[in-house]
Formats: C-alpha cells, sequence, structure tokens
C-alpha cells in the first residue's frame, strides 16, 4: 500500500504567529473524572473516578521560538473534537500493560463524529455479576442433564422392546461410562471459569479502589499545598530586647 505525503498548510495569521495545520494532526487530552457513580462499558463496578478522553483535530501555532499545539477545528462554527471516551482506570491500566492483545480493551464511547457529532445512549446495566455467574454454571449442569437424558430415552427404548441384545447393551455402557466419566470435569471446568471471572473482578475492584485513594490524595495533597503557600514559609517570634 502505497502512502501518500502533503505538506502542511503554513500561514501567518498577521500577529506575527505562524499557524501550521495538516489533515493528521491530532490532540489527545486525559482527565480522572469524579461522579456519584456511573456505569461504564465491560465493568461490572459502579465507578466513581474514571480516566476520560477527547481526541481533536489539532494545529500547531509557533510563537516566540515556542511551538504550541492546540485542538482546532478548520473553518468557523466547527467542533474539533472527533472522539470522546471513557474508561475504567483498570481498562486504563490493561491498555497501557498489554498491547498487541485480542482485540483491544474495553471502552464507553461519550461523542464521536460521523457526519454530525454523534451522542449515543449510555447502555443499560448489565445482569448482577452474580447472576451471569449463575446462568453460566446452570446452563453447564443443564448440559450434562441433556445428555443423560439421551441416555435414558435408550434405556426407555430398550425396556419397550423388552430386550437387548449385546451391542445394545455395550452402547449404553459406553454413554454412561464418557457421561459419568466427564460430569466432573465439565462441570468443574465451568466452576473454574467462573472462579477466575470473580478473581478477575476482585482484581478490577483492587486496581479502582487503589486509584481512586492516589487521585483522593493527590486532590488534598495539592488543596493542602495552595493553602501552605499562604502562609509565611518560617514563622520568628517577636524578640524583646532587654537593656540594662
Amino acid at each position: 500500500m502505497t502512502i501518500k505525503t502533503t505538506d502542511p498548510i503554513i500561514r501567518n495569521d498577521g500577529t506575527g504567529r505562524m499557524i501550521k495545520q495538516h489533515p493528521s494532526y491530532g490532540n489527545v487530552s486525559l482527565s480522572v473524572t469524579q461522579t456519584n457513580g456511573t456505569h461504564l462499558y465491560g465493568s461490572d463496578l459502579n465507578h466513581q473516578s474514571y480516566m476520560h478522553f477527547v481526541v481533536s483535530l489539532g494545529e500547531e501555532q509557533r510563537e516566540s521560538e515556542t511551538d504550541i499545539h492546540y485542538s482546532k477545528a478548520y473553518g468557523l462554527g466547527k467542533s474539533p473534537v472527533l472522539v470522546e471516551f471513557s474508561m475504567s482506570m483498570s481498562q486504563y491500566v490493561s491498555l497501557i500493560t498489554t498491547p498487541n492483545t485480542g482485540s483491544g480493551v474495553p471502552c464507553t464511547l461519550n461523542r464521536y463524529r460521523t457526519n454530525d457529532m454523534v451522542e449515543p445512549p449510555m447502555a443499560t446495566r448489565p445482569a448482577p455479576f452474580h447472576e451471569r455467574l449463575a446462568n453460566d454454571v446452570e446452563a453447564a449442569a443443564a448440559k450434562e442433564v441433556e445428555k443423560l437424558q439421551e441416555t435414558l430415552l435408550f434405556v426407555n427404548e430398550l425396556v419397550e422392546k423388552g430386550k437387548a441384545g449385546k451391542k445394545e447393551i455395550s452402547e449404553l455402557q459406553r454413554m454412561l461410562t464418557s457421561q459419568i466419566s466427564n460430569l466432573p470435569d465439565n462441570l468443574a471446568f465451568s466452576v473454574t471459569l467462573a472462579k477466575e471471572a470473580v478473581d478477575k473482578t476482585v482484581e478490577r475492584g483492587k486496581t479502582e479502589l487503589e486509584a481512586a485513594m492516589v487521585n483522593s490524595m493527590i486532590r488534598f495533597g495539592m488543596e493542602r499545598i495552595e493553602q501552605l503557600e499562604d502562609r509565611p514559609v518560617l514563622s520568628v517570634p517577636d524578640v524583646n530586647l532587654i537593656s540594662k
């Protein structure tokens, strides 16, 4: 595939600033958002703190030997924003620590541009985590019961005939042996998957809690620093000289 290249558009705005624009220029910003609780795609937790990203068209302005990068749309009255999305703390950690993995990490789209900016509705909250686990285990058990019912149907057919040949008895033995042997392993596998899902959710919860604590500590620390900036660094008590 041939990659096309084009030169940036460079112009002077008349105030001494050199402005450089190109379709490939973009800016991305990241902020920590605090809420009373929100649901994010791909997470079972109720998030009070999460990462919010904004990807925008960008331009470079050069003034006084300094390059400054702004989010800027081409044309009056247009928003430079291409997409806004949110991620939980654990999703963000997964994104930066596990590159080249599968189809990527889930994120919640807040706004995105097609021809116009689209603000999709929030997704409904999924079923509670424990209900989904119970349904998975129940489905696995139902699958095994279905196999046993097929065997029971085979036995009923033999009873109706009133006799069974050696071939039929051997087939019944094979079916029962297979089902009895596989039943513990199949159910154990379902329980193992459920346990792994629980462990992952607990780990995500720990990541969210740690991130929220660190964010709170930073915020309180910054507030304390601002308070201390209004006070003298060193307070020296008044000294009264006593002359004889």
